[in-house]
């Protein structure tokens, strides 16, 4: 699950670097390439082919890559919030965000976490670690990491 997120992530990084590899222009005024003479506009033919090749390597992207970015950092976050010294507000915050994102369904799920993650925060993982390593606490992750990968994986 977490490698088709990060290979989503990379791809769209990858797509936009190379349109702005492609799109970019150089400070350099005085400087022409062959066959270039400096007067009208630039041979476009190389963005042409970037941008095709683009458009044919990213079609496996889900159509809602916004929203399953969105789920994504919300899920990281709420995990996360602890690690960084989070506060149960902090946590949840997080909680509501994502539970606005995510089915119905779900929202029973993410309250264990955000109720486990809670515990770390205002407890210790200490104080947690039974809970973390719960069944319910597992199924409620799994619950959420499934919908990811099912309406993220494009």
């Amino acid at each position: 699950m977490m490698s088709k997120s990060l290979s989503l992530i990379l791809a769209l990084v990858f797509a936009l670097g190379l349109l702005g590899a492609a799109c970019g222009g150089s400070d350099d005024s005085s400087s022409t390439t062959a066959g270039d003479t400096g007067n009208g506009p630039p041979d476009t033919a190389e963005l042409d082919e970037a941008i095709k090749e683009l458009e044919e390597n990213l079609d496996y992207l889900p159509d809602n890559l916004a929203d399953c970015a969105e789920i994504s950092t919300r899920w990281a976050s709420l995990n996360l919030d602890t690690l960084g010294g989070g506060s149960s507000e902090s946590i949840e915050e997080d909680s509501d965000a994502l539970k606005a994102l995510l089915p119905d369904d779900l929202h029973d799920d993410v309250d264990v976490i955000s109720a486990n993650m809670a515990k770390v925060a205002d407890e210790g993982i200490v104080a947690a670690a039974d809970d973390l390593d719960s069944e319910e606490s597992s199924a409620a992750n799994d619950a959420i990491s499934d919908y990811l990968a099912e309406t993220c994986a494009g």
